[in-house]
This record gives C-alpha cells, sequence and structure tokens, in this order.
C-alpha cells in the first residue's frame, strides 16, 4: 500500500498539464527542513502540482534524498494532520532506496498551508516518519523546521 501511494505520486508529479484546470509540475520553488538534525535543502529539484483539491509536491536534494508530500481536500490555507488516523495525507522521505512514512497505519505531525493561490502554496511542516515495509528503512525520522515555497 506504502509503496502504491509513492508510485501514485511520483506519477503524478511526472505528469504535465493537459490545457484543463489542473496544472502541471514546474521545476520552481524552495523546500527545506532539518531530517534527525541534519539540514536538508532541495538543490536538484522541487515540482509541484495541484490538480483539483489535491496538492502533491516533491524536492529533492543532490545526495540521493527526497520528500515527497501528498495532500488532498487542499480548498484553503490552514493546518493538514499526517499521520494515523488523518486521512489520506502523506509524506515520504527517502535517502537512495530507504524510504520513511506518514500514513494512516503510522508517524504523525502537520503541514501549515499559510499562502494557497491558483499557482502557489507556501507553508512550514514537522513531522515524526516511521520506516516503509521492504526499503531497508529502520528506526524513525524526525523532520523539523520545514519550510515550503512551490509554485505549480
Amino acid at each position: 500500500m506504502k509503496r502504491l501511494v509513492l508510485a501514485a505520486l511520483v506519477l503524478a508529479m511526472a505528469c504535465g498539464g493537459d490545457g484543463n484546470s489542473s496544472t502541471g509540475p514546474k521545476s520552481s520553488g524552495g523546500v527545506t527542513a532539518t531530517i534527525d538534525g541534519t539540514a536538508f535543502s532541495a538543490d536538484l529539484a522541487v515540482q509541484a502540482t495541484r490538480a483539483g483539491n489535491v496538492l502533491a509536491f516533491g524536492a529533492v536534494s543532490g545526495n540521493s534524498r527526497q520528500l515527497n508530500f501528498s495532500l488532498v481536500n487542499v480548498t484553503a490555507a490552514g493546518t493538514i494532520p499526517v499521520g494515523t488516523g488523518t486521512g489520506a495525507h502523506t509524506i515520504t522521505y527517502t535517502e537512495g532506496t530507504k524510504a520513511w512514512v506518514t500514513s494512516m497505519v503510522g508517524g504523525s505531525g502537520s503541514v501549515v498551508i499559510t499562502t494557497l493561490t491558483a499557482n502557489r502554496a507556501v507553508g512550514t511542516f514537522s513531522f515524526t516518519a516511521i520506516p516503509s515495509t521492504n526499503t531497508g528503512a529502520a528506526g524513525n525520522k524526525a523532520v523539523t523546521a520545514g519550510s515550503f515555497d512551490v509554485k505549480f
């Protein structure tokens, strides 16, 4: 299930716009955070898309680390809880082939969207992610002081 969600997010981010009300991904914006005490900065790429009420964005660093967000029912600025019992919102953090996730079955945290327009989302985030099965990941990942400013 977790791999399916991750694959769907990657696929959604890879697809371009088709001229309708959805907007396709563009490499623009910024995402930073502290992950287990180590700075993360999307110095390689940031891609975001908003289709209907789904906001998805990913951030890649040059050292094989990646953050992927899939937030559903996003209609306005506000706080979105992630993790156990919070619905279909998912955040995945990967280091190479190892992955950690917040989903309905584990993890906890929140994303706070402070600005949401037709072509931009700005906010902050912090969360604790659990190891994703069958990826070789171990222990939880604490992500703090996260911020994003993405354009779609």
